[in-house]
């Protein structure tokens, strides 16, 4: 679930854990009910403003950049993130791409030592929403 403001550039996006895709299914399990325990955390949410707002014409086709920066929710630990996310542009259609990258301490989310050579230092959120202006 998402929602943007062109005019003030607020965003926002919320996410289901379960819904996070791995290349293999006992990779999903694990981090569901391991490491996310997602029955008693079941969304992730975003809230934040695009930095550069008037710099994104979102009624002219065009790839635009702009810094990203909010408040990141997972496991009820709130912290401060930012990235550089891309908007395209087509046919009143803005399409946002955005990665964030945490370190999975940081949200109270343990990786035993038996496995941590195996699994990454680093988790990255990427979100790829389609917004309509609204007629």
């Amino acid at each position: 679930k998402t929602a943007f403001d062109a005019t003030s550039g607020k965003i926002q996006f919320s996410a289901l854990i379960k819904d996070f895709e791995f290349p293999k299914a006992l990779m999903q399990e694990h981090f569901n009910e391991n490491y996310m325990e997602s029955t008693k955390f079941p969304k992730s949410t975003f809230s934040g403003t695009i930095e550069n707002m008037a710099a994104v014409k979102t009624t002219v086709d065009g790839i635009y950049t702009s810094k990203v920066s909010g408040k990141l929710t997972i496991k009820d630990v709130t912290k401060d993130v930012s990235t550089v996310g891309t908007f395209t542009v087509k046919g009143g259609v803005v399409n946002t791409k955005a990665t964030f990258t945490i370190n999975p301490e940081d949200y109270n989310i343990d990786i035993p030592k038996t496995v941590s050579g195996k699994i990454s230092r680093e988790i990255k959120i990427t979100v790829d929403a389609d917004y309509r202006h609204a007629h």
